[in-house]
């Protein structure tokens, strides 16, 4: 039998469509998802346990930089927000009720009173989300269309907290 990757090339639709970078940032983001998730959320991924890892990793103040994970947190302003209001791509995170919608609007769209650890705890949820619709099927749907940067972010974004944790 060939490859795995030969397999869904030649089986799933769209899947041979990607670039091989696109393939990888995906297959990149499930092992640093599982690894993560195991790490730094105790095996229990979900978006509250995001905010008090976050909010345990940003006490005291200072000891995580905003400009350190900036680029992800603008990379996010920018696909789900106008500016002013979050877009039709925001809804496509299939936010549900306990991952705290709010926060993660309210940091997307006011770039100056929100501390650290919220805006990096946003962060982390659309990461989560990210991984609830590759895991749960609805990136299947779409066929990985416009999603490398996504991987991509995410992927810096996990190996950053990872690092700041266990001095990887």
């Amino acid at each position: 039998m060939s490859s795995v990757t030969e397999w869904l090339k030649d089986r799933v639709p769209g899947y041979a469509a990607l670039s091989p970078e696109a393939r990888q940032a995906i297959t990149d983001f499930s092992l640093l998802w599982s690894l993560f998730e195991h790490h730094v959320l105790d095996d229990r991924g979900s978006a509250a346990g995001i905010i008090k890892e976050c909010n345990s990793l940003c006490e005291p103040i200072g000891s995580v930089r905003e400009c350190d994970f900036s680029d992800s947190l603008d990379y996010f302003r920018q696909r789900y927000t106008d500016g002013e209001a979050v877009n039709n791509l925001f809804g496509d995170l299939c936010l549900r009720g306990n991952d705290h919608q709010e926060l993660v609007e309210k940091v997307l769209l006011d770039h100056e009173s929100t501390t650290t650890a919220k805006k990096l705890a946003a962060c982390l949820i659309i990461v989560y989300r990210y991984r609830n619709n590759y895991f749960h099927g609805p990136k299947w749907a779409t066929r990985f269309h416009d999603q490398q940067d996504n991987f991509d972010q995410s992927n810096k974004l996990l190996v950053y907290v990872l690092g700041l944790l266990n001095n990887w």
